[in-house]
């Protein structure tokens, strides 16, 4: 029997709960860290801490809100309404690091995404993570007017106002997404599998 893959768009994931195996709540998610572009696992996932595991867990609250610690995913279970931990809440301090701010793949999200010439194709909507493999496999990003317009001429008749690319035509992240595809390029995927459009 084959593996279940699961895919799903990360902003599903937005405030999920983070229950640990004793029904306790930990806290809620508040990003994920990836390691670098081109190594698209999962590195990390942070979270803001519940008010009760600021004290069970000895971890100093601000003044204002909640705290946020980094969390690997080698301490999951499962994923599904919510995300629950493999041990009870309160045996959750020795894998609780701090926060560190840094690469957080949600700040891709309504990035504007350009090609390897400069053209502007659209907007980053969302992310999509595999559960299994804690990986991102792929961008959804919204396509502008007049690229959709140049898909639908040529190359792709159907095409939706959305395409999902893999992350590996992702050659950098900053200001900008960039691509090391040109908007032809993309129009030729579009016309073959796995790209999907919306």
């Amino acid at each position: 029997m084959m593996p279940v893959v699961r895919t799903e768009q990360i902003s599903r994931f937005s405030d999920m709960k983070i229950v640990g195996s004793d029904g306790n709540l930990l806290g809620w998610v508040h990003g994920f860290s990836f390691a670098a572009v081109g190594d698209w696992r999962v590195t990390s996932i942070a979270l803001k801490l519940e008010k009760e595991s600021h004290r069970e867990l000895g971890v100093k609250k601000p003044i204002m809100g909640a705290a946020i610690v980094d969390m690997g995913v080698d301490n999951i279970k499962t994923v599904s309404d919510n995300i629950l931990l493999k041990v009870p809440q309160r045996m959750m301090k020795s894998n609780l690091k701090p926060h560190v701010p840094g690469k957080d793949i949600t700040d891709v999200i309504e990035k504007r995404v350009i090609d390897k010439n400069g053209t502007d194709l659209g907007v980053v909507v969302d992310v999509m993570m595999d559960t299994e493999t804690w990986r991102f496999p792929s961008i959804l990003i919204k396509l502008d007017k007049e690229v959709r317009a140049m898909l639908r001429k040529g190359k792709c008749p159907d095409c939706g106002k959305s395409v999902t690319l893999p992350m590996l035509e992702v050659s950098s992240v900053g200001d900008h997404v960039m691509l090391v595809i040109t908007k032809e390029q993309l129009g030729d995927m579009v016309q073959k599998a796995p790209v999907r459009t919306m």
